[in-house]
């Protein structure tokens, strides 16, 4: 194992759960005395159907995840970013919402979508207090997201892509860093699509 030196805390919780979010939240800051980065990484498709095949539950289940658990993570660490004089958050949206999930998730892409909506105004809106927020969108990405995917779905996304292979999540990983850092001061209120091309 490399000792890297650093602290690190974990705290499980449910992020459609606001209550569990706070505590999540109040740990962090008790344990590090403050916050400056954040990334809301929760989501899943939960289960891919034609749009006519969507029940109403999986709408909502879908939504309560990707969109309430950002929604939840991104206003509980807020007043502690803006107390502090500033942070980031970064928020994981998708490709999908470019695409639209024809076919197998709608649901999916359409939360993505407002994961989108949703930082452009959270970005907007916090600019001047110091406040970065901006979310990534990736393409097909080689995680156990994929694992109940069926291979001909994979396939055809696969043979859009130009750069000819899915991305490793430590390519994802990278470019949240970058938005963390430095190098991305002047972005705000927008998102870095990472696809291989895909459109």
């Amino acid at each position: 194992m490399i000792q890297l030196g650093a602290k690190a805390t974990f705290a499980a919780c449910d992020v459609t759960v606001r209550a569990e979010v706070d505590a999540a939240v109040a740990q962090a800051v008790a344990d590090f005395g403050r916050v400056d980065f954040e990334l809301n990484a929760a989501g899943a498709a939960l289960a891919r159907k034609p749009f006519l095949e969507i029940t109403e539950e999986l709408w909502e289940r879908t939504y309560a995840l990707n969109v309430r658990g950002t929604f939840n993570g991104a206003q509980a660490i807020l007043p502690h970013m803006l107390e502090k004089g500033g942070g980031v958050i970064v928020n994981i949206a998708s490709v999908a919402a470019r695409i639209g999930g024809a076919g197998n998730s709608v649901h999916y892409a359409s939360s993505k979508g407002a994961v989108h909506t949703m930082t452009l105004g959270i970005g907007r809106e916090f600019a001047s207090r110091g406040v970065r927020c901006l979310s990534i969108s990736p393409g097909l990405v080689d995680t156990p997201f994929h694992d109940n995917t069926p291979p001909e779905v994979l396939q055809a996304y696969a043979e859009q892509m130009p750069i000819g292979r899915m991305a490793q999540p430590e390519e994802i990983a990278e470019t949240v860093l970058f938005a963390c850092s430095d190098g991305a001061s002047y972005l705000t209120a927008d998102t870095i699509f990472v696809t291989g091309g895909l459109r």
